[in-house]
């Protein structure tokens, strides 16, 4: 149709975030900044309902990447903390049980990097 139309609204406003589409028709919206890098995480809904708190990251983060693992987890790596500077470090998350978990650390940090 060509046309645009507002989506669902965040609880939280962010930018600068990381965001990948869910198996639902969802999408998961991920770290990000406002005043500082953010660790919270957000489950978008477009069936109608309002968005969902997902699992709060270790560590804030934004400008990082993540990828869909095949068991359905999500790998969050590098990014930039508050303190501008950027990570080592990478996380996975579990939509499921709503939990987050050390990943493997990086030998190089990496902020803005594609997965």
């Amino acid at each position: 149709t060509n046309t645009w139309s507002p989506g669902p609204n965040l609880a939280t406003e962010r930018y600068a975030c990381t965001a990948l589409p869910l198996s639902d028709g969802g999408i998961f919206v991920i770290g990000g900044q406002r005043e500082s890098s953010l660790s919270t995480t957000e489950i978008i809904d477009f069936a109608g309902g309002p968005s969902t708190p997902g699992p709060v990251m270790s560590c804030p983060r934004c400008h990082c990447s993540a990828v869909m693992l095949h068991d359905g987890r999500v790998l969050v790596i590098g990014g930039r903390n508050s303190t501008t500077r950027s990570l080592l470090t990478t996380e996975v998350l579990d939509l499921t049980d709503g939990t987050s978990s050390p990943g493997p650390e990086m030998d190089i940090a990496r902020r803005g990097a594609s997965a």
